[in-house]
């Protein structure tokens, strides 16, 4: 090694040759030495290489991925099976919903894309016969091309369409006021027509809306949504029929005020009873009846008459069952019949029976009694067939003397016909006067 490389004394000297000789060679290159030492050129430079990368990648636009989230599905064809009488058996639950979709976009486009251009169908137009299939999800954009999506293909199952009548209930809840009636209830309609696939539509039985009685006041006129039930009352969640009417029926229930009105029979009536015996009394069972009208004709209703009914030749109580009679502008009545209890009695008659001789009853042992020869003059209304045959013999009149002892008294007399059922009766006189003696 030479001693000028070992001496640190020469290196400094030599530095300082190398860069005076730069200096030289920078005072022969003026361009060099501008563009070393001028920001702007700089600047421009970078600018420069910038618009020479766009112009190149502008020539190739290269394709980018892009995801588009939450596209929906759309089905198609569905009239072309109902043409050919098929019907999807069910729609999976993947064919209501929405796919991500990944698109392959060119990079200009990038920025144009969005859920508005994007489309995923499934077609069932090509189907033509029962049983099962697998659809695959047609997928494209307006800008660029689909390449997948989240569910690229769907299982399906299609049955026969078939058709069918569903009827109309009513169910009932809660309790209408007891002062309040319920009238017939209107359903329109009252039927209405299905169609589907024919597994879904034989399980139906009927078409059901529920009206709750405790929250009416006055007349009820609604659209009720109703729920599909099966024969065995369990509602029907398959929602892919096709329904005439769309999901609801008009509900019409009048809601009328209740009154209660007194019976009457007397316009009735008709004949006569057996000679000998008059209808005495006519009672009503029960008295009143609870009827529903409109508030004005309830105001105007004082009673509710039965129907015709004949006495002719009755000679004993009896008890008749009559209908009523509802008027036209009455909606409703708690009953449709009543009791009659008719009550016949004999014609009375009056008759006088005289110098009936008065007895005496109940006098005491060791005593005596004059009456002073005691008669009265009996007169006696009872049934005439009886008075017929009643004679003077039959009337007892006495004198009850059990309480009393030896002087003189007054006592009323008293009388006892055994043959009569009923009677009334007046003495002349109808007290006397007595003595007790002792014997």
């Amino acid at each position: 090694m030479s001693q000028a490389s070992n001496n640190p004394q020469n290196t400094p000297k030599k530095e300082k040759k190398n860069k005076q000789d730069w200096k030289e060679q920078a005072k022969k290159l003026p361009l060099l030495r501008r563009l070393s030492h001028n920001t702007s050129l700089k600047v421009l430079s970078l600018v420069f290489a910038i618009i020479i990368w766009a112009v190149i990648m502008s020539q190739t636009n290269p394709p980018r991925k892009k995801i588009v989230y939450d596209v929906p599905i759309e089905i198609t064809g569905l009239q072309s099976l109902t043409s050919r009488d098929l019907a999807l058996k069910y729609t999976p639950e993947e064919m209501e919903g929405t796919v991500d979709v990944v698109l392959e976009v060119p990079l200009d486009d990038l920025s144009k894309v969005s859920i508005d251009n994007v489309t995923a169908t499934v077609d069932l137009s090509r189907i033509t016969t029962k049983g099962e299939y697998q659809i695959n999800l047609n997928l494209s954009s307006r800008y660029g091309s689909a390449i997948s999506a989240t569910v690229n293909s769907f299982n399906i199952e299609v049955e026969a369409l078939q058709d069918s009548k569903v009827p109309v209930k009513i169910n009932y809840t809660g309790t209408l006021d007891e002062t309040l009636h319920q009238g017939h209830a209107v359903i329109s309609p009252a039927e209405f027509s299905i169609s589907g696939p024919e597994t879904e539509v034989n399980r139906v039985s009927y078409a059901q809306v529920d009206v709750d009685l405790s929250s009416l006041s006055e007349s009820f006129v609604q659209s009720l949504v109703f729920t599909l039930y099966d024969a065995n009352d369990m509602p029907i969640e398959f929602d892919d029929f096709d329904i005439s009417i769309g999901n609801s029926v008009s509900v019409s229930i009048p809601i009328y005020p209740i009154k209660e009105v007194s019976i009457a029979y007397e316009d009735s009536l008709s004949g006569a009873v057996q000679d000998g015996y008059v209808l005495s009394k006519v009672e009503a069972y029960p008295k009143t009846v609870r009827v529903a009208a409109e508030q004005s004709v309830l105001d105007s209703l004082a009673t509710i008459s039965t129907s015709a009914f004949s006495i002719d030749d009755l000679n004993e109580d009896t008890v008749l069952t009559v209908s009523l009679r509802q008027p036209t502008d009455v909606e409703w009545m708690e009953l449709q019949e009543v009791d009659l209890t008719l009550s016949v009695d004999e014609v009375m008659e009056t008759k006088t029976f005289a110098y009936v001789p008065v007895e005496v009853r109940n006098l005491a042992d060791g005593f005596t009694v004059d009456t002073f020869d005691a008669r009265v003059d009996v007169t006696i209304t009872a049934p005439k067939s009886e008075l017929d045959a009643l004679t003077r013999d039959d009337i007892c009149a006495y004198l009850d003397l059990a309480s009393y002892g030896v002087g003189q008294s007054v006592e009323d007399v008293q009388l006892s016909i055994e043959k009569l059922s009923q009677y009334s009766a007046s003495l002349t006189p109808d007290r006397i006067t007595f003595e007790i003696s002792a014997e």
